[in-house]
């Protein structure tokens, strides 16, 4: 059966799929909402360490959104141009996340986690176009160096949960 087809079941379908978009916006604005509380809580203002933590939790989180409105921009339209509003918002979520995770490496730029997820997400098709992402090597292929140099440090000097996260950015 196509989605389209006029019966009660595609009906439901629709009206749900047409909730998705009225649903998300509000939804991502309470995420958002969320975090930057979170952020703001008074103990991380004397944790450079939880402060980078925590915008990079908050980039991570803004990823997710673009994922979402990416994985959308896929899906069949159901009002024209809606494919154009979640690339729009898509982008702008990688664009917040990639803000997210430079403003934690000015926090804590010894935190390996941080750099490599910045450096990642620089590479990504929706934030950097074929110029872009050539350039990358030659303006940040000394920071991989570092990432892994300090990760490297890390792994001879942690046990547990610590070591883990090292070996997770040295890979």
């Amino acid at each position: 059966m196509n989605w389209w087809a006029p019966t009660r079941r595609s009906k439901i379908s629709l009206q749900s799929r047409k909730g998705v978009k009225r649903r998300s916006s509000p939804l991502c604005k309470l995420i958002r909402a969320d975090l930057k509380a979170w952020r703001e809580e008074p103990e991380v203002t004397a944790s450079p360490k939880l402060k980078a933590e925590r915008l990079g939790m908050s980039a991570a989180s803004e990823k997710r959104i673009g994922i979402a409105c990416l994985l959308l921009v896929g899906s069949k339209p159901i009002v024209p141009g809606e494919k154009k509003n979640w690339e729009k918002d898509g982008k702008k979520a990688y664009e917040a996340a990639r803000e997210f995770y430079l403003a934690a490496l000015e926090v804590e730029p010894q935190n390996h986690w941080v750099i490599t997820q910045y450096l990642s997400i620089m590479a990504t098709p929706v934030l950097a176009n074929d110029v872009a992402f050539k350039a990358l090597s030659i303006n940040h292929g000394a920071w991989w160096i570092a990432a892994r140099q300090v990760a490297q440090w890390q792994l001879n000097e942690t046990a547990g949960e610590s070591r883990v996260w090292a070996l997770g950015d040295i890979g």
